[in-house]
């Protein structure tokens, strides 16, 4: 029987034809690496607990004041994760069930940190100065009690229930080197730190590589303390999580090729990349790299994202019906479907119409996945790599 044949109210919408070379796409990118007989779909959600937007009073008095000139949406509409989000998130997750019974699984994964700004304050801004993101949580409480009183308590509700199996994305999400440049540079960062907040400016612009990517770097120099920062994110993540971490994900995805090797030595399992990338090898040179499910490098397990989810990044985007393609792709090659997306596409506390729209969109993919492929397991990233140990 054809999809066409099927009554009007069988539930699963038709996937619209996509140009060939998509399609090509699709499938020739999971042509390698690690293959199951099962079909599981992990979803891996970046940036938890990261302040980017204070609030949306923040938001407004920095476009007053011209100093949100920015359009990234992770400047407009990404924070903190309120409580909720945190709930509406969960019922979605909650909203369906695998073959085994299961409710579908978010890997969160998590920056430990961020900046203090009262103590900043207090210093003049002269040194840098962070916290733990479970006491941004209780100064977020404490400001805006109606939307962040008891959000860690959800966080550990989704622990118990599974729905959260959190991996490592870092300590900050900001490169440190470029934000002491911005202190002494950038007029414009003395009063978006006033207002709590930290987004692109025009002086983040104008630097040869992304603000946003912790590890990046333009000589081996400046590399000097990143491994001291990933140990120290590892043990805040045992810490805050009770256990350790399996996977890493870099913040957008610059990490030095010459301390890879270390990271294994830290405890990791895993690095989370996705299929294609330009890795920067410092003193701007780069090479394209690839990347298959399954392969090792430096003793770390890859995981590979073949399923980018960004519902909110544009709305004339069919983005439920691009991923069921790519999921119908990796099913038939035999490759888990990993799913990719942020959290600022289930964010709502500036704009709640911005987290309706992603969970909306995550809603009906999930329907659609399970409608279509009633034998899908729901996993986690961590689960993913022991599965692929297993077989070694």
């Amino acid at each position: 029987m054809l999809l066409e044949d099927l009554p009007e109210n069988h539930g699963i919408r038709p996937i619209p034809t996509l140009p060939m070379f998509r399609i090509v796409k699709d499938y020739y990118k999971n042509l390698k690496g690690w293959r199951s007989t099962k079909k599981y779909v992990l979803i891996s959600a970046d940036d938890y607990g990261n302040s980017r937007m204070h609030s949306y009073q923040a938001k407004a008095h920095l476009i007053e004041q011209g100093f949100l000139s920015s359009k990234n949406r992770f400047d407009h509409f990404d924070t903190l994760e309120t409580r909720t989000d945190l709930e509406a998130l969960f019922e979605v997750l909650q909203s369906v069930k695998d073959c085994r019974g299961n409710n579908a699984i978010f890997s969160p994964y998590v920056l430990t940190r961020n900046m203090d700004f009262e103590a900043m304050a207090e210093d003049q801004y002269q040194t840098y100065k962070s916290e733990l993101i479970t006491e941004s949580f209780a100064k977020r409480a404490s400001e805006m009690p109606q939307a962040y009183e008891g959000t860690w308590s959800y966080w550990q509700e989704g622990l118990k229930k599974g729905l959260l199996k959190p991996e490592f994305h870092g300590r900050e999400h900001f490169n440190g080197q470029a934000f002491q440049l911005a202190l002494k540079k950038d007029k414009q960062m003395l009063n978006i730190l006033s207002s709590k907040s930290h987004v692109t400016t025009p002086f983040y612009q104008s630097l040869k590589y992304n603000w946003t990517a912790a590890f990046a770097f333009e000589t081996l120099e400046d590399t000097r303390d990143f491994e001291g920062i990933i140990k120290e994110g590892l043990s805040d993540f045992k810490h805050l999580f009770r256990k350790s971490a399996t996977s890493f994900t870099p913040p957008a995805q610059q990490f030095p090729l010459h301390l890879e090797s270390r990271l294994k030595d830290c405890g990791l399992q895993a690095i989370d990349r996705p299929y294609t990338m330009r890795r920067h090898l410092g003193y701007q040179k780069f090479r394209a790299e690839r990347h298959h499910l399954g392969e090792q490098n430096d003793g770390l397990i890859e995981l590979v994202r073949n399923v980018p989810f960004e519902p909110t990044a544009d709305a004339n985007r069919p983005s439920v019906n691009n991923a069921m393609k790519q999921i119908q792709a990796a099913f038939f090659l035999g490759k888990p479907a990993h799913i990719s997306t942020h959290r600022v596409n289930f964010a709502g506390h500036i704009d709640e119409s911005n987290r309706q729209a992603g969970l909306a969109a995550l809603r009906e993919l999930l329907k659609q996945i399970t409608l279509k492929w009633p034998d899908v397991e729901f996993i986690g990233a961590g689960d993913l790599v022991t599965k692929i140990k297993a077989e070694d």
